[in-house]
Parts: C-alpha cells; sequence; structure tokens
C-alpha cells in the first residue's frame, strides 16, 4: 500500500471548503473567479495550473456533415472560435466559408431550397427548446418556429424544396409534425398531430408521401406513411420489439429501403415494394454485425450502407440488380456517423473519426477507387502520435454474458502500474465506438491514466438482445457489469486496482452513483455529470414529451411495485453506502436530468460528511456546449481525480457509515 501523507479526514476536509467568487485567470497563483453563471460546491478553488492544462485539449476542432448543397458542395459545421457554426465547402482542402454567425452556435444545419439557402436549428440557453431559421441566398434570416417549443427538423425532400419537422410544446407529450417551403412562409402546415413521438422521416422524390417514424421504446420503432395531398396516414411496419429506420425512396417512388431488425438480432436493410406491401430481405444472408446509415447512389443501382462491427465502422456497397457485393472506394479505418449521397447520386460522403484523430469528411465518386479527403480538422498543439489508440477488449460478467470496452492506454512503458478510469456512456441505449475523445485523451495524457470504455449490457449496437437486458427489473444487472471490469482490473499486473474512478454522464451518471455505492471498497471516488440520483424523481421530472419512452427502458413509476423496486435501487436511496470521494456536474436548464438530481444527492451525501465537490452551470442543459464551461469542468476533473490518486482516499479504509 502506498505511503499516506494525510488522514481520511484531513482529505476530506479539503474536499468540503464551499468557495464562493468566479471563474476566470487572474494573476498567476491566484485562485481564478468565477463568473455568476458558475456555481461551486465543496473545493477551496479551481486551480489556473489545471484550467490551463485542460484549455490545451479543447483548442482543436472536428468537422460535422450535414449533406450537399448542390451536388458539388457540402454544408459542414465546426468551431473555427469559440461556438459552433455552419460553413460552406465546395472542393478538397478548399476554404471554409462561414455562413453563420449565431451567438449561441449551431446544434444542425439543413440544405433546403435555392443556392446558398439552408435552415440551422440552435438552442438559446441548453433548455433544448430548439427554434429553426431560414437562411436565404442573400443571406436574410428568417425564423420559423415558434419561441417557448421545442422544434427537430429531419428531414428534407430531395429536391431540397420541402423541409418537415416535429414540433412539441413543453408541458405536454402533443408532438405536430409540420412541414412547409421555407421560402413561402404561407405553406407552413400540420401534417400530423398525436400524443406520440412522431418523427419526419423521408420524402418522396415526387414530394407526394412523407414517412414519418413512431418510436415507441428505444428497442421499437414503426413507420407510417402520410399522402401529403389528401392528410390520410398509415402504418407500413411496424412489430413489437422491432425497430424501423433509416428510409429511403427510390427515385420512381415504387420501393422504400430501411433498416430493420424484424428477422435477425441485428438491423438490416430490407425494400418495401409501396404497390403491393411486400416487404423483402436485401442481404443474401444475415447480417452479423449492426448495419447502421443507409443510402442510394448510382440511380438507385447501389444501396450504401456501414456495418458497426463491435464499435468500428466498415463501409459496404451492394448491387441491387444482381444481388451482390460491389467495390467500395477505399477508406482508412475509423467510426463513420454520417453517410450522405449527393441529390444526383453520382458521389457520397461521410464523416469519419479515429480514436487518434478527430472527425473529417471524405468524397468518393460511386466509381472511384478511392475516398478523398475534404477537410483537415486540427488538435490544436497536441500531436496526434501521442493520443492513445483504442484497442477492444471483453470481459465476463457475473452471468458469463461478454462486456466489450475499449482501452486507451498511454504510450510507453510504465514505471510502476497505472490508475484506472471507468469511462461509462449514457444512454443508456447508446454506443462507446472508438471515435475521437478530447476528454478521454486528456485523462491518459495528464493523469498517465488507462481509461476503460465499456458498453455495458444495454448498449445500442450488439443486437436487440443485448439492447434489452437492463430493461425494467434488469437495471441492477449493468453495474454487475462494472463489477467484472474491476474483476479485469484485477488480473492485470499493469493496472493499479487501487486507484480505480468511475466517470459517466446521464445514465452514466447513475451508472457512478450505484457503481459507488455496490463497490465502496474496490473504487476510490467518482465523477458524475448530470447522472439520476432517484429513477421516481427523474421520471416525474424529466420532460413530458420523453415520459412514454423512458417510462418503456426503465419502468412505470406511477405503477406502485415498479415504484416501490424503483426506490429500491436508486442511489439517493443507498447513501449510507456510498462513502468515497465524488464531483457532481450538472447545468440548470437541463430538460431530461433536472438539476434537482444533482441537487438532492450532493445535499445527502454533504450530510453524511462524504467529500463531495458540486459544479453548476446556470447557462447549460444536459450536457456542456460552451466552450469555456468544458474547459472549466475538464479542469475540475482532472483537478478532482488527480487529488484522488495521489492522495489519500483511494487506500484508507472507509468510513463507516453514519
Amino acid at each position: 500500500m502506498r505511503k499516506m501523507s494525510r488522514t481520511f479526514s484531513a482529505f476530506a476536509a479539503a474536499l468540503m471548503v464551499c468557495v464562493p467568487g468566479a471563474l476566470g485567470l487572474t494573476q498567476e497563483g491566484e485562485p481564478p473567479a468565477l463568473p455568476e453563471t458558475v456555481s461551486l460546491f465543496g473545493t477551496r478553488a479551481i486551480d489556473p495550473g489545471y484550467i490551463a492544462r485542460a484549455s490545451r485539449y479543447f483548442q482543436g476542432r472536428s468537422m460535422t456533415l450535414w449533406g450537399w448543397l448542390g451536388n458539388d458542395a457540402l454544408l459542414v459545421s465546426t468551431n473555427l472560435g469559440d461556438e459552433t457554426q455552419l460553413y460552406e465547402i465546395r472542393h478538397p482542402g478548399g476554404m471554409r466559408r462561414q455562413l453563420t454567425f449565431s451567438a449561441r452556435g449551431i446544434v444542425a444545419g439543413f440544405p433546403q431550397g435555392g443556392e446558398g439557402s439552408f435552415v440551422y436549428l440552435n438552442d438559446p440557453d441548453g433548455s433544448e427548446l430548439y427554434q429553426a431559421s431560414v437562411v436565404s441566398g442573400s443571406g436574410e434570416i428568417r425564423r420559423i418556429t415558434e419561441p417557448g417549443t421545442r422544434n427537430l427538423p429531419t428531414a428534407v425532400s430531395p429536391d431540397q424544396s420541402r423541409l418537415a419537422w416535429s414540433q412539441i410544446v413543453p408541458g405536454t407529450a402533443r408532438q405536430v409534425v409540420y412541414m412547409m417551403e421555407p421560402e413561402a412562409s404561407s405553406s407552413k402546415r400540420v401534417v400530423l398531430e398525436a400524443e406520440t413521438t412522431f418523427r419526419p422521416e423521408a420524402f418522396s422524390h415526387d414530394n407526394r408521401l412523407l414517412v414519418v417514424a413512431d418510436a415507441r421504446s428505444a428497442s421499437e420503432r414503426r413507420l407510417f406513411h402520410v399522402d401529403l395531398a389528401n392528410g390520410r396516414s398509415r402504418e407500413i411496419a411496424g412489430e413489437t420489439g422491432v425497430r424501423f429506420s433509416q428510409v429511403a425512396f427510390s427515385r420512381d417512388g415504387s420501393t422504400l429501403y430501411w433498416l430493420a431488425n424484424a428477422e435477425n438480432d441485428f438491423a438490416e436493410p430490407f425494400s418495401y415494394d409501396l404497390r403491393t406491401g411486400r416487404t423483402e430481405r436485401i442481404l443474401p444472408s444475415a447480417a452479423t454485425a449492426e448495419i447502421e446509415h443507409l443510402a442510394l447512389v448510382d440511380k438507385d443501382r447501389t444501396l450504401a450502407f456501414v456495418e458497426n462491427r463491435e464499435g468500428f465502422s466498415r463501409l459496404r456497397f451492394f448491387d441491387l440488380a444482381a444481388g451482390t457485393p460491389a467495390p467500395v472506394p477505399a477508406l482508412p479505418d475509423g467510426v463513420i456517423a454520417k453517410l450522405d449521397a449527393s441529390p444526383d447520386g453520382t458521389k457520397i460522403a461521410v464523416t469519419l473519426a479515429t480514436s487518434t484523430s478527430p472527425a473529417d469528411i471524405w468524397v468518393a465518386g460511386v466509381d472511384d477507387e478511392a475516398f478523398v479527403r475534404w477537410t483537415f480538422s486540427e488538435t490544436g498543439n497536441l500531436q496526434e502520435d501521442r493520443f492513445a489508440q483504442a484497442t477492444l477488449a471483453h470481459a465476463r460478467s457475473f452471468d458469463g454474458e461478454r462486456i466489450p470496452f475499449f482501452v486507451l492506454d498511454p504510450p510507453g512503458n510504465a514505471d510502476a502500474p497505472r490508475p484506472v478510469v471507468i469511462d461509462i456512456h449514457g444512454g443508456p441505449e447508446t454506443q462507446a465506438r472508438p471515435g475521437f475523445d478530447t476528454g478521454a485523451q486528456m485523462l491518459v495524457a495528464e493523469l498517465g491514466a488507462v481509461v476503460l470504455v465499456p458498453n455495458i449490457r444495454g448498449s445500442a449496437g450488439y443486437g436487440r438482445r443485448y439492447l434489452a437486458l437492463d430493461n425494467g427489473r434488469l437495471r441492477e444487472d449493468a453495474i454487475g457489469d462494472i463489477g467484472a471490469l474491476l474483476d479485469w482490473i484485477e488480473t492485470r499486473d499493469d493496472l493499479d486496482s487501487e486507484r480505480v474512478v468511475v466517470y459517466g454522464g446521464s445514465y452514466g451518471g447513475y451508472v457512478v452513483y450505484a457503481s459507488l455505492a455496490r463497490y465502496a471498497d474496490r473504487l476510490c471516488g467518482g465523477v458524475a455529470k448530470y447522472g439520476i440520483s432517484d429513477f421516481v424523481t427523474f421520471l416525474e421530472g424529466t420532460g413530458q414529451y420523453r415520459k412514454a419512452l423512458r417510462r418503456a427502458e426503465y419502468g412505470d413509476e406511477r405503477d406502485p411495485q415498479m415504484r416501490a423496486f424503483l426506490e429500491s435501487i436508486s442511489p439517493l436511496r443507498r447513501v449510507a453506502d456510498m462513502s468515497r470521494p465524488l464531483l457532481v456536474q450538472q447545468g440548470a436548464n437541463d430538460p431530461r436530468v433536472r438539476e434537482s438530481e444533482s441537487a438532492q444527492i450532493v445535499e445527502a451525501l454533504a450530510k453524511r460528511g462524504v467529500p463531495v465537490w458540486h459544479l453548476l452551470f446556470r447557462n447549460e442543459g444536459h450536457g456542456f456546449r460552451l466552450k469555456d464551461n468544458r474547459i472549466l469542468a475538464n479542469a475540475l476533473d482532472l483537478q478532482f481525480i488527480e487529488a484522488l490518486f495521489e492522495g489519500e482516499a483511494c487506500s484508507l479504509p472507509i468510513p463507516a457509515a453514519g
């Protein structure tokens, strides 16, 4: 056991000092000042040295592809300054022409209408009340949504003349699907209205039909098509426990293509004949990995899709006429987050990242032998050859389930066993991928830690069986998967099993809390960002429009028996078992996991004398988007975790519950 230089009570006292003031660098060596938008509890000050160290990891940028502006230009977003904005790019390595100058930054963009016209989405204060505005070719900006509503534009017609989106009025579950020609304000009209989670998916090429999806749970998603001439809608694909997604129309309007896990554990492509209603599997044999993203290219002769094999992406082409795989232009290995065909179907663009390089845009013609890199994202003054490469590993859980995870190991040989950070994703129905993760690379480089990034049960990307393994009363089985990782760490001579920290946001924050309660004797602390501390208060407080989906995942708190179960597994009810130091971070405007979820567990732990830090941003929501806030949050991560790894909390006996 390492030599101890302080007592646990002294360590706790250092963590429990409340600090007024605000953030902002002052003279060297002085504590920073906090702006009015930031509240900090539990630490004496934020050391300017950590802010300087963290800021190095937020000077770079990555690219996001939003679509084609015509057949020869791309609409992309990146953060050349402090905020993410939209840009136009016309050729490989070309100048990025800035198109938006939003004070709060851009959430999404959609090519629309004539030359240079597009729609953008922004979120003024992190409350997720997204507002859509159209920008004409002349630069005129006109908002097309109403203040106080939540809008999600999701479908643009193939000729880019029409836009469809869903709108939610806060405090209700009512959703309205709108359609309009953004150049003509009077064209806005209601397409569909219901108390369900409808999302527009795709227009037919003649603008006669619109397909919308009804998401009933993470594992069930149905498809309807709406005749835009008469407003009639009917279900065209729906089955209990089956997810239909990624819809594309053929150019002649006779066929729909989509992905579904209807006949297999994994999602795979199907065709649907709109005249006969017949559905057919496209691939000659069942998919052996999750298929994601879908596009028709080469005048509908070729179907392009991406195979997700345990997180790693592989682009595939399939010749629809011949019924055989087709040659694919060469592309570097990595994670493909977007796939989009040009309006004429002759070119395809992808967003691709690796664990050691940020996302960039690559483009190829359907007959080309290789993709051409169009953008070159920067990593600031960080050297890419010093980033940790993500490698895939597996651990056996308590019931024999095989749990995949990625390992980011500091380059070079270690003189002593390295500390470990277990970084747990949110969702829970998402998937950790081996793409570029600035925060994880920071922890590796600055702390010399090995970062493990698991896809515990309930994660997407591994088939519908795995996705459902944590539903309802199976929730705590996912916490058992963290125990499997701790077992794996103990088998490794190069890892220090006495210095392990759990780290996660949203649902991952819940896993942090629950792990600290169950494995207090095997962990030395945790970092939870906007995490669920009590499932009952979470379900009662989350946005009305989200309740049905969340109840399908976690259970319905209105049922007395389920309510009792949810209370029994909630970390807030288990604070007596939580004794290791904890850092909690939260946005005050969060509509998903309310601020009270963090506040109530901080208060409960502080009353017990458990060392706890709490950082609150009053100008953020679910996740931190403002650059200065992200730097501050990560600086505090470094300061807190380094205090754990270098101090006493990891090795001293756990204080008795009281």
